[in-house]
């Protein structure tokens, strides 16, 4: 009973409103651009590309709106443009976004290959590695004893360890 009374009064604010036109169309647009710049600041801070696309779909109704266009059409408008976005065009961004992740500091010299200089055992917990002129603790990655002198490849670093595999050929 309160849902629906609550409806009708909505529904006679809204045929009010209808009367004034001019002022309609003002009010939801300064309605979509407010929610076209809270989207776009929510964007900026969480940088997922969540909510840019309901900053584009607002933009879409923004134009709906400036046209005439009725308030049912602008809100279709909003909810496919910004969930076509969402749907179909983020994890294309976002995997373009992460292909352009460079390694630094330590990460890069993952798979870099680089020479044993001392016997590396887990169980006994020996082994070390000359990486950019540093003496780096080492482990092999599978369990293997790897003798000194032999040229293994950089697969892990985690804290001051490095892990690495030997090379076959």
């Amino acid at each position: 009973m309160f849902i629906n009374a609550t409806i009708k009064y909505i529904i006679s604010i809204y045929k009010k409103i209808i009367f004034f036109k001019g002022v309609e169309v003002m009010v939801w647009s300064i309605f979509w651009i407010l929610l076209a710049i809270v989207t776009l600041i929510i964007e900026l801070f969480s940088v997922g590309l969540i909510s840019i696309w309901f900053t584009v779909g607002a933009g879409c109704a923004l134009i709906c709106s400036l046209l005439g266009w009725h308030l049912m059409i602008q809100w279709v408008v909003f909810i496919l443009v910004s969930m076509v976005g969402l749907l179909l065009f983020r994890n294309y961004w976002v995997k373009k976004m992460k292909n352009n992740i460079v390694a630094t500091n330590i990460d890069a010299n993952i798979g870099k290959e680089v020479l044993v200089v001392e016997d590396i055992d887990n169980l006994l917990d020996l082994g070390a590695i000359k990486m950019n002129g540093q003496f780096w603790s080492a482990k092999s990655i599978e369990g293997e004893k790897i003798k000194k002198d032999t040229k293994v490849v950089i697969r892990k670093i985690e804290g001051n360890m490095v892990y690495v595999e030997e090379i076959k050929f």
